[in-house]
């Protein structure tokens, strides 16, 4: 905090704590407890343990108001959104915070406001980068078709996810039986 050495004397914190002053002259000392309760809200932040998620994967963002020397607190949100319109059900909103269910691979915005006094709306944005999740499936075309010795027929290998997000089939081993 800050200690202003005027008529009066008046010290400003800005940690929100139990805090104590002390005065001291000629070896006599006074001391006062003061409980700093954090100060008015000026924005909301999201926090998350990581934006990168792997498909089938989870992350949670957590609601933090703060004040104007970064105290934090947990805050309600009035409103959790997915911002991109092609979105599913992926965001299960709590009060103070809201899982984000990777599903599709690609990048989206997860958007909180917060209602402060009912009137000064703040937002906080945090973007997820979902990767493809681990094979599921692989599937080839052919099967059961005849021809002759001098055609040759597609394949066409697709590989997915659980949540049928295309795979790359570089790394398909090829075998023939005969």
């Amino acid at each position: 905090g800050s200690l202003f050495a005027e008529a009066p004397v008046r010290w400003t914190p800005w940690v929100s704590s139990s805090q104590w002053v002390e005065a001291t002259l000629e070896g006599v000392t006074t001391h006062v407890d003061i409980s700093v309760l954090h100060g008015e809200a000026v924005g909301i932040r999201l926090k998350t343990m990581g934006t990168t998620l792997v498909s089938g994967d989870t992350g949670t963002l957590d609601a933090y108001a703060y004040d104007q020397f970064n105290n934090e607190w947990t805050e309600l949100v009035e409103v959790w959104e997915i911002m991109e319109q092609m979105a599913g059900n992926w965001l299960i909103p709590q009060s103070s915070y809201a899982d984000f269910e990777a599903v599709i691979v690609g990048d989206w915005t997860v958007r909180a406001t917060y209602m402060h006094e009912g009137t000064i709306a703040m937002s906080d944005e945090v973007v997820f980068t979902v990767l493809p999740g681990p094979l599921s499936s692989i599937s080839v075309t052919g099967h059961g078709s005849q021809l002759t010795a001098d055609e040759n027929v597609n394949l066409n290998p697709v590989t997915r996810d659980l949540n049928q997000n295309l795979l790359s089939t570089d790394m398909l081993r090829w075998f023939i039986w005969d």
